[in-house]
């Protein structure tokens, strides 16, 4: 509760300022949150996931966006308790559909957390790659297990971006890139035409400047793209 409304309150801020517009800056103060959530759950006992995801629940937070973050992030623990929460199934049901390597369970369990359509695949991709790798990642620990969860799921990216190229369609892509991330994204997915970096830029903006950071982008971009010209304009 006390970081949303700190949330809100830098969201007003920043948007009566005029350096953002209000949507841009919700946008931006969402995805933070999240993050925020998933470390303070990280660091959290058993006993208080469920009271933690019931307010997330209550306060309209667990989506599938926060729910893919927890999942690519190896919390396993909080991902079962947020679909025990959304599927109304007790957690031990929960593990046994997750651990069915035939992957129909995993399927219709997202479907009865309402998981929308549209995001099944990345789960599905990222729960192939706990099966490939172990639940409890016994070769590397939970950064090797995200990285083969990451990597599971930007193949398929990379699979419908070449299915839409083959049909005539270009593709582009935005929403929680940053500096961080962009590199690895545009040599994962191909011919990318247009990536929708607004916020993350100008939220980078305000800590190093407009100028240094869109220097900084342009620097990633060229990282990831192996051919330039024919890549992410």
């Amino acid at each position: 509760a006390l970081m949303m409304q700190l949330s809100q309150t830098l969201v007003r801020f920043v948007a009566g300022r005029g350096w953002l517009d209000e949507a841009r800056a919700r946008r931006i103060a969402r995805e933070a949150c999240e993050k925020a959530t998933i470390a303070v759950a990280a660091a959290s006992p058993a006993r208080e996931l469920a009271p933690l995801v019931r307010h997330l629940r209550q306060s309209g937070q667990l989506n599938a966006g926060l729910m893919l973050r927890i999942l690519l992030c190896g919390n396993m623990a909080l991902f079962e308790q947020a679909l025990a929460e959304l599927s109304g199934l007790p957690i031990a049901r929960i593990a046994s559909l997750l651990r069915d390597r035939r992957g129909a369970g995993a399927r219709a369990l997202c479907e009865r957390a309402g998981l929308p359509e549209s995001t099944l695949p990345a789960f599905a991709a990222a729960i192939e790659a706990l099966h490939a790798y172990g639940f409890l990642s016994p070769g590397g620990g939970p950064a090797r297990l995200k990285r083969h969860m990451v990597e599971r799921v930007l193949a398929r990216y990379a699979e419908a971006a070449r299915a839409a190229q083959r049909s005539g369609l270009g593709v582009n892509a935005g929403h929680d890139l940053n500096l961080g991330n962009l590199p690895l994204f545009l040599r994962s997915v191909p011919k990318v035409l247009e990536v929708s970096i607004g916020h993350a830029l100008i939220s980078d903006a305000l800590e190093l400047g407009l100028d240094e950071a869109v220097r900084r982008y342009l620097g990633a971009i060229r990282r990831g793209v192996a051919d330039p010209g024919k890549g992410t304009s």
